[in-house]
């Protein structure tokens, strides 16, 4: 009984691929041995994550993360479904319709995201990497050297042998039938031929899946494709007096600390929303992940010239002076009441119509938010123009995840027409909003030209 019980705690730690107090090894090809990190360097990986700058101000992922990794490391991987988080970590009623609530999954996102940008840093990148792959929440620990998906072509699923002690590929050999074949004169030629012909067939399909560009980046082309770097302007707002409240949760003692005095000068009073400042950090991650060059300039501070000078990526609208401008001749528009306060997004095909209206100071809790992306080869400018831009900060956020996660771009590559990689496009995108944060977002309608 108690070697069957040591078995089945070897199998869970199988599952976790985590060793309590050592490394191991997986593999017994020369080149697919490698080593998963032992549980307690996992956990110092995580508190050094977790106190990152990425991971502090955002609690929500920090509780995942944390929860995710200790389930792994103490073999409970299994237990990691939507739903079980959704009720364990968010309190969600057993029954609650994961759809309409996608809660777990913007939590998800949001941690690989956060997990991405901390390894694309100098300082993470010799570090024991935690990764949570996409369309799973089970998290994989690695070594530096070895990254995601480290020496998977060398070996089929590990299994455990039992008494062993470690981990080996199973190495039975595929039955191949052989048919014997005695091909005479011509035959023999045409035989060759036809092989040769295949070869070449198949090796050009190989390379043609090899090179060729995903939809992500087919949309971010035009933009990487510039011999200059890229330029963000991202919406802006002046302020007379800011207002620096501490979180007391965190730190009891502080006080609220006001910068500026009335009727100052605001030069030096220069705000960016925390959504836009997210989406642009979101996007920098993928833009260095392409070794392009970028750099973020401040709207009140930017010419017309200065447009003229590389790609541009704007974020933000109705605070954005230049997304409001530059987007003036496209079919979905942003509005804003200065009487009433309301805004909304217009269709220039369907006049009188308020997509997605809203006013804040009406006191009814944000639902849906909507948003526009927009890739545009700039008639005025001769650069070429993303906007990524919602009505509030959940479609700004929601717009931001669309044209950073493979899968939003994969979706609308497969239900627009083929040409859409070489022209201008405008998408028009609606997403729900729980607690404050966007859910997955969705194509409303979408224009190519």
């Amino acid at each position: 009984m108690q070697n069957r019980v040591a078995s089945e705690q070897n199998l869970r730690e199988a599952h976790s691929g985590v060793v309590e107090g050592g490394v191991h090894s997986v593999g017994t090809h020369p080149e697919s041995h490698r080593q998963v990190p032992a549980a307690e360097a996992v956990r110092e990986q995580l508190e050094r994550l977790l106190a990152s700058s990425h991971f502090a101000s955002s609690p929500r992922c920090q509780l995942f993360l944390r929860f995710v990794v200790a389930a792994t490391i103490r073999g409970d991987a299994e237990s990691l479904k939507e739903r079980n988080l959704g009720i364990e970590l968010f309190k969600r009623d057993a029954a609650y319709d994961t759809n309409a609530n996608p809660v777990v999954r913007v939590a998800a996102s949001e941690v690989r995201k956060k997990l991405a940008q901390y390894y694309y840093e100098p300082g993470g990148q010799g570090q024991i990497r935690i990764e949570i792959p996409v369309g799973s929440y089970v998290p994989h620990f690695s070594f530096p050297d070895q990254g995601p998906g480290y020496g998977k072509e060398f070996h089929r699923p590990e299994v455990l042998q039992p008494g062993a002690g470690e981990y080996r590929a199973e190495s039975t050999p595929l039955a191949v039938p052989v048919v014997t074949v005695r091909p005479r004169g011509n035959a023999v030629k045409l035989a060759v031929l036809a092989a040769g012909l295949l070869a070449i067939c198949l090796g050009g399909l190989a390379w043609r899946a090899i090179t060729a560009e995903s939809p992500l980046e087919k949309f971010w082309a035009p933009v990487l494709k510039s011999p200059n770097p890229v330029f963000f302007y991202a919406s802006q707002m002046r302020a007379t007096q800011i207002q620096n409240g501490p979180v007391l949760s965190r730190n009891p003692g502080a006080t609220t600390t006001l910068v500026g005095r009335a009727n100052s000068d605001t030069t030096n009073l220069t705000v960016e929303a925390l959504s836009d400042s997210i989406t642009q950090a979101n996007i920098a991650g993928f833009l260095r992940s392409k070794r392009k060059q970028f750099a973020a300039r401040a709207v009140g501070d930017t010419t017309y010239e200065d447009l003229q000078k590389g790609p541009v990526v704007l974020i933000g609208a109705l605070d954005n002076y230049w997304t409001m401008q530059l987007m003036r001749n496209m079919r979905f528009q942003f509005n804003l009441d200065p009487q009433t306060g309301e805004f909304w997004i217009s269709d220039q095909k369907k006049p009188g119509v308020k997509l997605g209206a809203m006013n804040l100071s009406s006191g009814v809790p944000m639902t849906q938010d909507m948003a526009i992306v927009a890739r545009v080869m700039d008639n005025e400018t001769k650069q070429p123009m993303v906007i990524v831009a919602g009505l509030y900060t959940a479609g700004t956020l929601a717009a931001g995840n669309f044209v950073t996660d493979p899968q939003y771009l994969d979706a609308y590559s497969r239900s627009t027409p083929h040409n859409w990689q070489n022209g201008n496009l405008e998408i028009l995108l609606s997403v729900n909003v729980i607690d404050g944060q966007p859910g997955a977002p969705r194509v409303v309608d979408s224009i190519v030209w």
